[in-house]
């Protein structure tokens, strides 16, 4: 259960960084479901929103790093690789 809301908070951080950060919407991240202190640090996330191609994507949230950004030739897809380190904490409790 622990980890599941340390999933659904970074999930949580990460949208709403998307949203604060562009005027681009989005539909669907893919995988939906991921959290702080997996055995393997890095994460890709998938990124589905009409033209969200054309975003500047940054991570300003302590433990996680946006290492790089892949736009793909569709517009409305945007790969992010991320590493989600030892420092990554929840913003908030359940």
């Amino acid at each position: 259960m622990k980890y599941l809301q340390k999933t659904l908070l970074f999930f949580a951080i990460f949208l709403q960084s998307l949203i604060l950060l562009s005027q681009i919407s989005f539909h669907r991240v893919e995988p939906p479901f991921w959290w702080a202190g997996m055995q393997d640090s890095s994460l890709q996330l998938m990124v589905y929103g009409n033209k969200i191609a054309q975003s500047n994507v940054i991570a300003d949230y302590p433990g996680v790093i946006l290492r790089k950004t892949i736009r793909l030739e569709n517009p409305d897809y945007l790969i992010l690789d991320l590493e989600i380190t030892k420092d990554a904490r929840p913003l908030l409790k359940w």
